[in-house]
């Protein structure tokens, strides 16, 4: 009874290589984002550091600006009372009280930045206050007053003490950005170290991942490759198990009518997988005479220990079957010429070394591959083709037959 199949294919699962190469490319990939994000995020904070700070010195330089021209208007109308004066006084106070509440609002909630901001809104108020109030007395006293009362002690404290005040946290400004402008160095630094992080990373991530999905490919097709190999060896042990009573009782070798059905059956396997398929053909040189001379019984004996002998030199998954009275013939599956050949080699020198009962013997091999494969029948000429010009050509030597045949003809 023909030997059922069950074809469910190769099974595949992640290889220990892969899984840490695939490990090491996710790795690597981690790195080179986290570095990049880390960098960017760095520049476009430090941009934003530095555009603020200039925003908040060039309010407190225009609002310094702003009160020492107050102060400097004030001082002319205490001396001329001229009403341009005193108007641009007043419009120097509402600027910078202006300039001083847009400082403020720079500054946000930071306790700290709103405590030196109230201190400066403090000094301006009273300062103000003192000034508008020195101008008043001008009023009433006089200009022989003025003089006196520009120059008055706490007036000019309070000037003192809001210049004072605005330097200080100019200052205090200046030197942040001061040492700002050092760390921004070395964020560009570091931006610069993670981009050259990222694209070496980024290229070692991509060659692993290559390199892991190549290697993860040729496993696959390995597997498939021995599936394939192993389901075409059941298929031809299921054939022979078919043909086991077709024996040639000398040798114990399949017969010339089980060999064709074999090899029309690996035709067939090796046309549809696209696989090499070689035979070779061995005939034992000048056997008539052996018989002829030495006898029935010793051309039996010979054709056993040459039978045996085949089966020793050849691969268990090759087909050696008795083709005629002085040949034999090997099937093999998946063999390349060159392989195929080297076997015959082996087998011939084998032969020749042997020990055979009261002669010398010695064997012609034909080795024969279709690569496109129609007609079996076509094979088998060509391997007959190359044993006949190895008898022609001194016998006891191998001869081999690459044969190229159409898809379709």
């Amino acid at each position: 009874m023909p030997l059922k199949t069950h074809d469910q294919g190769p099974r595949y699962s992640w290889s220990a290589g892969f899984s840490w190469t695939f490990a090491i490319c996710a790795a690597f990939g981690l790195v080179s984002g986290l570095g990049l994000i880390v960098g960017v995020k760095r520049i476009f904070d430090s941009d934003k550091f530095e555009r603020h700070n200039f925003d908040v010195v060039g309010r407190l330089e225009e609002t310094r600006s702003s009160f020492r021209s107050a102060v400097s208007n004030m001082r002319a109308y205490m001396l001329a009372p001229d009403p341009a004066h005193q108007q641009a006084y007043i419009a120097d106070c509402d600027l910078t009280h202006s300039q001083l509440d847009q400082y403020t609002d720079l500054l946000g909630d930071d306790p700290e930045a709103s405590s030196e901001s109230s201190k400066l809104n403090s000094d301006l108020n009273a300062l103000t206050s003192a000034m508008n109030a020195t101008m008043g007395f001008r009023s009433d006293y006089g200009g022989a007053a003025a003089p006196k009362l520009s120059e008055d002690p706490s007036l000019t404290r309070l000037i003192g003490t809001m210049e004072t005040d605005l330097g200080a946290q100019l200052s205090q400004h200046n030197n942040q950005l001061d040492l700002h402008r050092d760390l921004r160095q070395d964020d560009f630094l570091l931006t610069e170290i993670a981009f050259a992080c990222t694209m070496f990373f980024g290229s070692v991530t991509l060659a692993l991942a290559a390199i892991g999905v190549r290697t993860e490919i040729a496993r696959r097709e390995a597997a498939e490759s021995k599936h394939e190999s192993a389901k075409q060896d059941l298929l031809t042990a299921q054939a022979m198990l078919e043909l086991s009573d077709q024996k040639d009782p000398e040798t114990g070798l399949m017969n010339r009518e089980a060999f064709e059905q074999i090899l029309e059956q690996e035709y067939a396997i090796a046309f549809k997988s696209r696989n090499v398929l070689s035979i070779v053909i061995m005939d034992i040189d000048q056997f008539a005479q052996i018989r002829d001379v030495k006898g029935p019984e010793t051309c039996e004996i010979v054709l056993r220990q040459a039978a045996a002998l085949i089966k020793d030199c050849f691969r268990g998954g090759d087909v050696a079957c008795r083709y005629s009275d002085t040949e034999f013939v090997v099937i093999m599956p998946r063999t390349p010429l060159q392989n195929a050949t080297t076997a015959a080699e082996r087998a011939r020198s084998n032969v020749e070394k042997a020990k055979w009962p009261h002669c010398n013997i010695t064997a012609s091999f034909g080795v024969a591959q279709a690569d496109f494969l129609k007609d079996h029948r076509e094979l088998m000429s060509r391997a007959e083709q190359a044993v006949d010009y190895a008898r022609r050509t001194g016998r006891n030597r191998v001869t081999a037959i690459r044969a190229y045949l159409p898809l379709s003809a």
